[in-house]
């Protein structure tokens, strides 16, 4: 955490008043993934009454009013359920930020409105649905390891980064939780499901 300067006493200022991640400098204006790359990437076809939470970082204070997904293979009647939820502390999902459903029926891009001001932190980006549409997500290779590797044991071959949680539901349909259920478990996938937000401006 940055000290306060202290001279002249009537100015003052953070040392450190911006973070130095690159997510801190996304271009205004689109719509953006927050990830270590950019683009709809490859696919991930929902597992019915699944919800997938994937974190994210955001590095300065945001004001976000969109969010939208590219349905690539469509399910008739299908709906993708979203959420954002913050962090409890301990990197897993706590409270529901905002929510709501996209039709998952069609093979076009689903947008939503919404509109928050988000402080710098890690959030977490939650996708589900009740049946088993495709949609474009985030690959391997492109997204942040935040969750570390999941098993690495001495003498052993095994450890796969965690890519994003997984929590079973019983109908999805009924809601996301709030705040987000326990036991989630880790998955290392070879991609997520993800959405795209509208990054409107820096407040």
């Amino acid at each position: 955490m940055g000290q306060v300067g202290v001279y002249p006493q009537s100015i003052q200022f953070p040392i450190i008043s911006i973070s130095p991640s690159k997510y801190g400098f996304l271009k205004v204006g689109k719509w953006q993934d927050y990830a270590d790359a950019h683009g709809l990437g490859t696919t991930k076809q929902f597992v019915v009454n699944h919800l997938f939470a994937r974190p994210i970082l955001i590095s300065r204070r945001s004001l976000i009013t969109g969010i939208g997904i590219r349905v690539a293979t469509g399910v008739a009647g299908s709906k993708v359920y979203w959420g954002v939820y913050d962090d409890d502390g301990s990197c897993y999902p706590g409270k529901l930020l905002e929510s709501g459903d996209l039709s998952g029926a069609t093979a076009v891009n689903r947008l939503d409105n919404f509109s928050r001001i988000f402080e710098p932190g890690l959030y977490w980006q939650a996708l589900g649905s009740a049946h088993t549409p495709t949609i474009k997500g985030i690959e391997t290779s492109v997204d942040q390891y935040i969750l570390g590797l999941n098993d690495f044991t001495s003498g052993g071959t095994d450890g796969a980064s965690g890519r994003f949680l997984d929590l079973t539901m019983v109908d999805i349909t009924a809601g996301l939780p709030d705040p987000f259920t326990a036991g989630a478990i880790y998955d290392v996938g070879s991609n997520a499901p993800a959405a795209w937000l509208y990054l409107d401006s820096y407040l």
